[in-house]
């Protein structure tokens, strides 16, 4: 075995995700829809209860920082280490849509009810995104290029908390160790995505395309990534 599954490649797995997407896109896009409509509906409520808190000036510049922080850090972070209330919030609920997309890829059914099942570990994936906020910010400050870095590695850090069961840390170092062996690899596709989805919002059409395939693509390299875990941190590098 090698130090990571090297199996895929970024052509089967994306010819993987385009078959399996066939029959899935109704619940992938309405698990899309829900999760859209609660950052709309949390997002509309803050902003009626926070100023009546006094700390509506606060928010403001919260939100000023949070605007330079994504300017930096997009289009690469696909919302893992968002620095909004809201994403911050909701990012159970965006991992739980994460999960039908590595359902989808592993053969098993899906349901849009299982969006709701991270947030059981709310505290543990609110450590690790506060977590990986913070380490990505740093890296970004310092030449933005360590900060893309640990963003992309430390990419599936709150699903292997779900899915593994493991602990914050522990999460963290699987994701980064498996993710960095084949950096350019991961990196390579996720810019494809990124295109694919950049394109399709153009026409907003094949965004019923677009967005089920970025799911079920990221749950094929998932899956290949880490289906074994223990074997595989006996051979990842320290």
């Amino acid at each position: 075995m090698e130090a990571t599954d090297a199996t895929w490649t970024i052509r089967s797995v994306l010819k993987a995700a385009w078959e399996k997407q066939k029959g899935a896109k109704a619940k992938i896009l309405s698990a899309g829809i829900v999760y859209a409509l609660a950052c709309l509906i949390l997002e509309l409520g803050l902003r009626e209860i926070l100023p009546t808190l006094g700390i509506a000036e606060f928010v403001t510049q919260w939100n000023n920082y949070e605007f330079f922080v994504k300017v930096l850090m997009s289009p690469l972070l696909h919302g893992w280490a968002r620095f909004d209330v809201v994403t911050f919030l909701m990012a159970p609920l965006l991992f739980g849509w994460l999960l039908l997309g590595i359902s989808r890829s592993a053969g098993t059914p899906i349901s849009i009810k299982s969006i709701y099942k991270p947030f059981s570990l709310f505290l543990i994936l609110a450590c690790v995104n506060l977590l990986i906020a913070s380490l990505t910010l740093v890296g970004t400050l310092l030449l933005i290029l360590p900060g893309i870095y640990l963003a992309l590695s430390y990419a599936f850090a709150p699903v292997l908390v779900i899915e593994k069961n493991m602990g914050v840390w522990e999460s963290m170092e699987m994701s980064r160790k498996t993710v960095t062996t084949y950096w350019w690899r991961y990196l390579s596709l996720t810019l494809i995505l990124v295109l694919l989805n950049t394109v399709a919002m153009m026409v907003i059409v094949p965004l019923i395309w677009s967005i089920p395939i970025t799911l079920i693509a990221i749950g094929e390299v998932y899956n290949a990534s880490f289906r074994n875990h223990e074997q595989l941190a006996a051979f990842l590098p320290t």
